[in-house]
């Protein structure tokens, strides 16, 4: 009988190479499980076979973060939030910047400097994906909205908030939940879209 209750038992290590996640995962996982006694050994904690993977079933994965897998805003309903001038020009210019084609970090990382009006574009200098310079043709809607944005500044990041600092990618992502509705991963271009 105390045979099957010792191979009843099992470590939060243990766990994690059960499932293939993590020990901080399996930690979490096991959070809302009692443990049954410390592994004379080792001193971990030892719970329940049955317990433990029950606590698993409640939460089988982590998922697809679902900000990520989100359908793109339709072209009218972005034309329309980036036309909007009751909308903060700073968060305008981010979704005008990321409907050309620029990833939601690089938009936030760009500087006054990247933006060439004579050219009509913008160089992403050090990508989040790939070691190469980016360059971005913009429209003259984008060169406009970024025009508002920049007010006359010669130099320092682009995207400032209202307190002068830079916007940060949660500021980004909370202010595209409360005034648009839609994950700011929403302003990414559908393929056929045109400039």
């Amino acid at each position: 009988m105390l045979r099957a209750m010792t191979d009843e038992l099992i470590t939060a290590q243990d766990c994690a190479a059960r499932w293939n996640v993590s020990e901080s995962y399996a930690r979490r996982l096991l959070a809302p499980v009692a443990p049954v006694d410390r592994d004379p050994a080792t001193g971990a904690m030892r719970y329940r076979l049955a317990d433990a993977d029950a606590a698993r079933t409640c939460r089988p994965g982590r998922g697809r973060r679902l900000d990520l897998a989100t359908t793109p805003i339709r072209r009218e309903d972005a034309q329309r939030l980036t036309a909007d001038e009751s909308i903060p020009a700073t968060y305008r210019a981010l979704w005008v910047l990321m409907q050309s084609g620029i990833r939601v970090s690089d938009a936030l990382s760009l500087d006054v400097r990247d933006v060439d009006f004579d050219e009509g574009k913008v160089v992403v200098e050090v990508p989040v994906k790939g070691s190469e310079p980016q360059t971005v043709p913009l429209s003259d809607r984008a060169l406009s909205i970024v025009s508002e944005v920049m007010d006359g500044r010669s130099e320092g990041p682009l995207l400032l908030n209202e307190r002068g600092k830079p916007v940060s990618r949660y500021a980004a992502s909370q202010f595209a939940r409360a005034v648009a509705g839609v994950s700011i991963h929403a302003f990414k271009p559908r393929p056929h879209w045109t400039r």
